[in-house]
């Protein structure tokens, strides 16, 4: 995977963003992580707007940026459970709406130069079909945050 896209792979045909700017904070409430990408009109999905990716209230075992070395969290429904809405460990895309990342596998290392380098799989509902030709999109990004 080149570094700094994401992309995500549809029945139709990948489609690789690059990320445009990485938001990134870590305090008593969690992590919160907002990763935006550059229009890709050359893709299949290029008709909706360039996605952005969102953690929120991401349960972590640090309280900021600093103490971040090494996590890995594993969210298997990013919003929306059987009990109702989540509070916390929120995984979402906005992509002409706002959906659920199920599935997530979100690796955040610190870097020898401080940054974070930060890696995420997960899949969502299909982002262009909405009958029986629909399939689940999967996701892979890479990112690095500077702080």
């Amino acid at each position: 995977m080149r570094p700094n896209t994401l992309t995500i792979r549809h029945q139709d045909g990948d489609c690789v963003y690059d990320i445009e700017s990485v938001m990134f904070n870590v305090d008593a409430n969690g992590l919160d992580l907002e990763i935006s990408t550059r229009e890709n009109p050359d893709c299949v999905l290029g008709f909706l707007p360039a996605p952005s990716l969102y953690v929120e209230s991401g349960n972590i075992s640090v309280s900021n940026v600093a103490e971040l070395q090494s996590e890995k969290l594993q969210v298997s429904s990013g919003w929306d459970t059987e009990d109702g809405e989540k509070e916390d460990n929120i995984f979402r895309i906005y992509i002409g709406q706002h959906q659920a990342l199920d599935n997530n596998i979100l690796t955040l290392e610190r870097t020898e130069s401080g940054q974070v380098q930060i890696y995420w799989v997960s899949d969502s509902v299909d982002f262009n079909y909405y009958d029986n030709q629909a399939k689940r999109n999967e996701l892979e990004l890479s990112a690095v945050y500077v702080d």
